[in-house]
């Protein structure tokens, strides 16, 4: 399968996952599908790397993912409870998710780079 189709149905898993938030079995099944074409897109870089560094990157991934999931949930909880932001929750809600999620594709991709070089 080419990068580019990969690529393509990445995008329209994330679309039909969106669309369709109220059909639980079909966001989940799309959710998962996404998940598996960026698998797909990144095979070529994968397979540069040792099985090793590949349990390493995975391990850390999932770490990432449970940290930054916290953050955005409970930045959301903060915003809401605080009078503060009143007028300013998109904004505020704009750089919640937008702070973590850069940061810790930084560190995934500093992650990888190390690896990659061992």
């Amino acid at each position: 399968m080419s990068k580019n189709l990969a690529f393509y149905l990445f995008l329209i898993c994330i679309i039909v996952a969106s669309l369709l938030k109220n059909h639980q079995v079909i966001s989940t099944a799309a959710t998962v599908g996404s998940l598996v074409f960026i698998l797909i897109y990144f095979k070529d870089k994968f397979k540069e790397l040792t099985l090793k560094a590949l349990i390493i990157l995975f391990v850390g991934f999932l770490f990432l993912i449970g940290i930054l999931t916290f953050i955005i949930l409970e930045g959301q909880v903060f915003i809401k409870n605080h009078a503060f932001f009143d007028g300013w929750e998109t904004i505020a809600v704009i750089i919640l998710f937008a702070v973590p999620l850069i940061s810790g594709t930084v560190c995934i991709k500093l992650l990888y780079n190390r690896l990659k070089a061992v």
